[in-house]
């Protein structure tokens, strides 16, 4: 599954590919359990770096930010109690660009329902902030 938002100062909507997003857009695009064939499409058009697709298709664990070229990788852990003696953790994909965000996951992780407060009337500021201001919120 995948979501796509797409906002500048005035407005803040949902689409349907990333392949339609304006250049003055900012977008976030969030893939959740996506294929390998959405991850392939998404690094192409965006120029990912291949060795940090790979760790995403790993499902590596490693928590790290790589500065690229035109991004920046970075993995983080969403760690929960399954119960009072296990601990779960996933593995949280983030690429950041000059105006774009990208998030992948597994289900167990919900970004959406906290990004889409935070793009909607709570945190108006955000929208007009660099892409970083929602990478950093993520």
């Amino acid at each position: 599954m995948q979501t796509i938002i797409a906002y500048n100062e005035n407005e803040v909507k949902e689409q349907k590919g990333f392949q339609n997003i304006k250049a003055k857009d900012k977008a976030w695009i969030d893939l959740i359990d996506p294929t390998d064939d959405t991850i392939k499409n998404i690094a192409t058009y965006f120029h990912l770096d291949q060795s940090a697709v790979e760790l995403v298709r790993s499902k590596s664990k490693k928590p790290q930010i790589r500065l690229l070229d035109n991004h920046t990788f970075t993995i983080f852990l969403d760690i929960k109690f399954k119960n009072s003696q296990t601990v779960v953790t996933e593995g949280v994909y983030l690429f950041c660009g000059k105006n774009w965000l990208i998030t992948i996951h597994p289900a167990e992780v919900d970004l959406t329902k906290s990004i889409r407060k935070l793009l909607g009337h709570e945190n108006k500021k955000l929208v007009l902030d660099s892409i970083e201001a929602l990478f950093y919120s993520v």
